[in-house]
């Protein structure tokens, strides 16, 4: 094999490694934000279910209270 072969052969394995390189980036990047995505979603849910638990928790406090004093609670 001549000079210019070897030279392009290497050119394009240094090329190749790039691509794997920068593919591999790409996909660590994605899966760093999907599981950033995953864990705010997680935050998010758990957020709303405490709400939602104390709304209803308050509900039921405010409708075991009798009707005069929940008058003047308002």
């Amino acid at each position: 094999m001549n000079k210019i072969g070897r030279r392009e052969r290497k050119l394009h394995a240094d090329s190749t490694q790039r691509d794997v390189l920068f593919f591999r980036e790409r996909e660590r990047e994605r899966i760093v934000n999907v599981e950033k995505t995953d864990r705010l979603r997680a935050l998010r849910m758990a957020k709303e279910a405490a709400e939602r638990e104390t709304a209803e928790r308050e509900a039921t406090e405010k409708a075991a209270l009798p009707k005069r004093v929940r008058k003047r609670a308002h």
